[in-house]
Parts: C-alpha cells; sequence; structure tokens
C-alpha cells in the first residue's frame, strides 16, 4: 500500500492522548510529540561514539492510531561497522515518543533473525532512554540493525533528519523500510573501544541564494565520530564542476559534539541555479576515514536582486483550545530562534481577543491549533515547533524575489491613527502586476485572559512551562492580531500594475487604531505583501510602534507652564489641553496615586507639545 506521511491538521479535541493523524489506505501512522521543543536528551560519555542518523529532537511519533506493539530499527553498513570492528556497542539509546510497556531493545544481523544482544527495559517514559546491555556486542565489521520493540501509542520517535538505513518498521510480524516516507528513527548506538576511526558526521548543509557578484555564505553542521581529541578539521567545497577550495576551521571538540560552521565563498559571476559540494576532508590534519557520512550537496540561487525575506504564519487559537498552548510554544520558540525572518500572527478565534476582520483566514484551517505559511494552502498544519521550524527552513531557502520595507508613526495627538508608508522592489519587471498590501496590527503583553491547558501537571508531557501551569492558565499573549487593513486581501492599488525590475515603489496609508488594544507601546505593524492571483504572501516586514513619549530628547520648557507633584499625582499650573503620565519606560499610566519615582510628563497646550521630566 502507498503510505502518506505529510501531517494533517485535526481539531483540538482528536489529539487526545497523541492520536495519530489518518493516512491514506496505511495502517502505519505519524503523530506529533506534546513535548517541549526544548527535551532532554540522553548522552553517552565522552570515551563513546554515537552512531545512527537522528538528531537529538523527538519531533513525532510512528503507530497506528491505538496501542500496539512495534518494532523499529536503524541499519548500520559493513563500511561503517569496518570502522569500529573489535569494538563494543555497551548501550542504546532511544528516544521515545510516548509512555511504552513492555520495551526491549536488540541488536541483530538480519530483521527478524536471532539476537545478538538484547536487553529487557519493561515500562519506560516518553524521551530519550539509555539502555545499558548487560552483555555488550562486539562489532565484527559486518552490517548490523540496531532497534528496539515496545508496546504504545504513535510511540516509535523520529528525528528531525531524512536519510537512508534510518526507518525499518516491524507491523504484524512483516519489516519495512521506510526511510523515503518518515524522517529517521530515535536510535543510536553507543560504540567504546581502542579501534576509533577518525571520523566527522557532516549532519547537513544550507541551501544558500547569493547576489551576483558578492561573496557568501556557506554554512553547516558537523559531528564528532571519534573519541580522539579534535581541535581542528577542514571543510572542502566546490561549485559545479569548478575546482576544490578548503578552509580549516579551528575549534576543540570532543565525541559526539556538534559544530556549526559559515564559510565566506567567493562570488559567482552569472545569475543561475549552483549546486554546491561539500565535504568534511581532514581531522586534526589527517583524512576523514569515511567519506559515506562526509560529503553532502547543497544549492546556490545567484540572483541579480537579494531581498530580506521574511516567512509569516497565521495561526488560528483561542483561551478555550486546551492543545493550544502547543501553539503558543511553537510561535514563541520560532520567533525566539528567527527573530529577524520569522513572523507569528495569532489569529484568535470566538475568546475575547479575536477579531472580525481575520475571520477569511479560519475557513482555511482544519482544527485548533493550526496554522498556514505564507498562505500556502499546501501548507497547514499543526503549528508544533518542530512542524514550524521544517516548513520555516524549507520556505526561507527559496528566497524572495520582491522586498518591502514598512515603517509606521503615530499620525494624531491621542494616538488612535497610525501612518504606515511601505517601500516595494521587484527584481523582475512585469505587465498586469496583481499586488496587493495588507496591514496586520499587533500587540504584545496582552493580559487578563485564561488559556485552557490541557499540558497542566504533566499529564500530556512537557510543553514550554504549560505543564507547570494550571489547567486555566493566566498568561501574556504575545502576536495578537488586533485587525487586518484594509481587509485580509490586502489594498486595491497599493502596488502599480506594472512594475519595473529595481524601480522602488511607495505607498502610505492610515488606520485607526481598534479600542481592544490595552497598551500602545506594545504594538507592532505587519505589512503583507500578497500575490493577488495565487493568494500567496511573497515577502512582508515588521515594525515596532512607538509611543511619542519614549523618544524623550528635547526637553521643552516654557514660562506659562509649571509642572509639579503633589499628593502622589502630576499637577501643572497654566493653561493646557491635555496631560499624559509615561514610566521612564515608556508606558503610559493613570495620574494617580503615583509611587516615589521618575516619571516623564507629557502635555499639549494648543500646538506646542512639551515634555518634562519629574521625580515624587
Amino acid at each position: 500500500m502507498k503510505k502518506f506521511y505529510s501531517l494533517l491538521v485535526v481539531g483540538c479535541l482528536m489529539l487526545l492522548q497523541g492520536v495519530a493523524f489518518a493516512q491514506n489506505g496505511s495502517r502505519l501512522m505519524k503523530s506529533p510529540v506534546q513535548m517541549d521543543v526544548k527535551q532532554v536528551q540522553s548522552r553517552s560519555a565522552e570515551s563513546s561514539v554515537e552512531l545512527g542518523y537522528c538528531d537529538d529532537g523527538i519531533v513525532g511519533g510512528l503507530g497506528i492510531g491505538r496501542t500496539y506493539s512495534l518494532s523499529g530499527a536503524i541499519y548500520i553498513t559493513p563500511e561503517q561497522a569496518k570502522l569500529y570492528e573489535n569494538d563494543q556497542i555497551e548501550s542504546i539509546s532511544i528516544g521515545l515518543s510516548s509512555n511504552v510497556t513492555k520495551c526491549s531493545v536488540f541488536i541483530v544481523k538480519e530483521l527478524g533473525g536471532t539476537k545478538l544482544a538484547e536487553q529487557n527495559v519493561g515500562n519506560a517514559s516518553f524521551g530519550w532512554k539509555d539502555v545499558k546491555l548487560n552483555n555488550p556486542y562486539t562489532i565484527t565489521g559486518e552490517g548490523f540493525y540496531v532497534g528496539y520493540t515496545c508496546t504504545g501509542d504513535g510511540q516509535i520517535g523520529l528525528s528531525n533528519t531524512q536519510s537512508e538505513n534510518s526507518v525499518f518498521v516491524e507491523l504484524d510480524g512483516k519489516w519495512d523500510d521506510n526511510a523515503d516516507q518518515f524522517p529517521a528513527l530515535c536510535i543510536r548506538a553507543n560504540v567504546a573501544g581502542d579501534n576509533m576511526p577518525n571520523d566527522f558526521n557532516l549532519i547537513n548543509v544550507e541551501d544558500c541564494i547569493s547576489k551576483v557578484g558578492e561573496s557568501f555564505i556557506l554554512s553547516g553542521v558537523v559531528k564528532s565520530m571519534t573519541t580522539i581529541p579534535v581541535t581542528n578539521y577542514e571543510i572542502k567545497y566546490a561549485i559545479g564542476d569548478g575546482a576544490y577550495a578548503s578552509q580549516t576551521i579551528e575549534k576543540a571538540l570532543s565525541a559526539n559534539m556538534l559544530d556549526s560552521f559559515r564559510i565566506e565563498v567567493p562570488a559567482i559571476t552569472e545569475i543561475g541555479e549552483y549546486t554546491l559540494h561539500v565535504a568534511v576532508s581532514k581531522i586534526n590534519g589527517n583524512p576523514d576515514d569515511y567519506e559515506g557520512n562526509s560529503t553532502k550537496e547543497c544549492i546556490v540561487r545567484c540572483k541579480e536582486y537579494v531581498f530580506p525575506y521574511k516567512i509569516v504564519v497565521e495561526e488560528g487559537t483561542g483561551t478555550w483550545c486546551g492543545w493550544c498552548p502547543r501553539g503558543i510554544v511553537g510561535m514563541r520558540e520560532m520567533k525566539k530562534k528567527y527573530p529577524d525572518s520569522f513572523i507569528g500572527i495569532a489569529v484568535h478565534a470566538d475568546d475575547p481577543m479575536k477579531t472580525s476582520s481575520y475571520t477569511a483566514l479560519l475557513s482555511n484551517l482544519k482544527g485548533y491549533p493550526g496554522c498556514i505559511v505564507n498562505r500556502n494552502k499546501d501548507l497547514v498544519f499543526d503549528p508544533a515547533f518542530a512542524n514550524l521550524e521544517k516548513a520555516y527552513l524549507d520556505e526561507i531557502k527559496k528566497g524572495a524575489d520582491v522586498g518591502i520595507t514598512v515603517a509606521a508613526q503615530f499620525a494624531s495627538e491621542d494616538q488612535k491613527v497610525v501612518e504606515i508608508s511601505t517601500q516595494t522592489v521587484f527584481g523582475y519587471s512585469m505587465e498586469n502586476a496583481a499586488f496587493r498590501i495588507a496591514f496586520v496590527v499587533l500587540e504584545n503583553g496582552v493580559t487578563g485572559y485564561k488559556q485552557t491547558n490541557n499540558y497542566a501537571g504533566g499529564r500530556n508531557g512537557e510543553m514550554g512551562g504549560f505543564e507547570s501551569l494550571s489547567g486555566s492558565a493566566k498568561i501574556d499573549f504575545d502576536d495578537v492580531a488586533r485587525g487586518i487593513y484594509k481587509s485580509y486581501n490586502g489594498t486595491l492599488s497599493s502596488v502599480p500594475t506594472t512594475v519595473v525590475k529595481g524601480e522602488t515603489y511607495a505607498y502610505s496609508y492610515e488606520l485607526t487604531l481598534p479600542t481592544t488594544i490595552q497598551n500602545k507601546n506594545n504594538l507592532e505593524i505587519v505589512a503583507l505583501l500578497i500575490n493577488s492571483t495565487t493568494k500567496e504572501i511573497v515577502n512582508a516586514d515588521k515594525v515596532e510602534l512607538k509611543v511619542e513619549a519614549t523618544g524623550i530628547d528635547q526637553v521643552q520648557e516654557h514660562s506659562s507652564i509649571n509642572v509639579y507633584a503633589e499628593a502622589g499625582e502630576i499637577r501643572v499650573s497654566g493653561d493646557y489641553d491635555t496631560l499624559q503620565v509615561y514610566t521612564t519606560e515608556g508606558v503610559e499610566i493613570l495620574n494617580s496615586q503615583l509611587n516615589s519615582g521618575v516619571y516623564l510628563v507629557r502635555i499639549v497646550a494648543g500646538n506646542h507639545i512639551y515634555v518634562k521630566k519629574i521625580a515624587l
């Protein structure tokens, strides 16, 4: 039967206890993991090396949608095994995506064959578990499988990485190779001994976007697969059929340690798409012993124009949805990890933070929490961090052919009207261009509401601290969409219908802020550039909206205006129209029962604005 592993979004009630997502005719299913992105991982000692294909994350699980006994395994090839011949596997680390029973680990030469090593575990909880073998297995130089069997629901842990030989699953007595369908299983064999190779694993290299005639950055991640202390390693690279160049990276690394590298690559002089061949060539000045895990390829797209690209995720959420903390954590972690290129917009439904202007989004979702990336209907899924990061990394490497920047400021004394301006530049010329700009008002730190929390008490795993909160958690809500202007689909005539490559097109827009806003100092304005034909977002930008009082550097005095403090209030002698009091951080507060401290006072008198710092 054909297996289908793309995540489908289901309602939040359907996710109770990790119910797996349905597939087309296959019993084997993938489910999201209801765990915090910052999972505690098992680490073998520096005297051993981890053989496997996974990274540290447990981002999903395989199961059949109910409690069932399954087995999973990875294959260590003869080429790898020869590197560690006569060394011993002392323990096996497994990453479980749910609580399990009847768990045991094993090593076999052939799937379904006689156990060369086996260790009973019994009951085990979700997360990484290091299982010590009572009888270590000595590697002979022949290929072998490392795996485990357990009973649970969606229990076979999946990682972020994809690799051959990494996903063998047994169902009803039949083993299948599923490496083309699922990411690598969370299984590692921990090897120790005196026959350790000089080897690095090139975990990944990132696709690149470069501007013609300018150097660019090649980045990637390596893992030390040797117990020999490393002081340096060499990366070599070649563009297309060109000659290899190399760079030595000075870094002290122990066994199993990861290192991220960044190498400046000389400019490409012609526009086009190129294959970049990358390899770990030397470790401590000596050749890498195993080419099989030390080479990778990536794509370099060389363009005439390179624009900053920001990925937009619009999330459907609600205070009533007990699984929505998963989306809150996912969006928070993405914003923290990719602050300059990720824009999250939390669209609330059926709660006090909802906005009717964003209703059109919710019809594109299939459940709560749910999200859509750049309004691409093929990228609608559950906003768990692992799902968000995978989609983000896939999209960001494509780059943008259109650039947009946004600026915003208050346009009225009462700070109810905002003036927004954008500049748009196209990397190509086009007639009958169909683009519109939509503006979103976001508010951070929204208070006064409680979030239903199905992770309370840790009964459904860790979730970014929600496991320590009550079932009705009082939290601050960030990235709350207060409105989208002029409409969800953008503003007509905000972009010309004929555009010329390299020219800048300016647009300005005024909007009146909604009355639901709590704190005007916590606002951000997002500009979405929308392709009206495909309905997708092609690029975006975001800017903070600051109240005027935060920029106090011009203190004006006037002989007829006298500001003073009395009885816990700021008072003024003289004629004036309005008075506002701010903390030194720029937050407006009520002018009553003020505590001792320093305050900023803003006074409007006719056509004049006076600002004064005063201490109580």
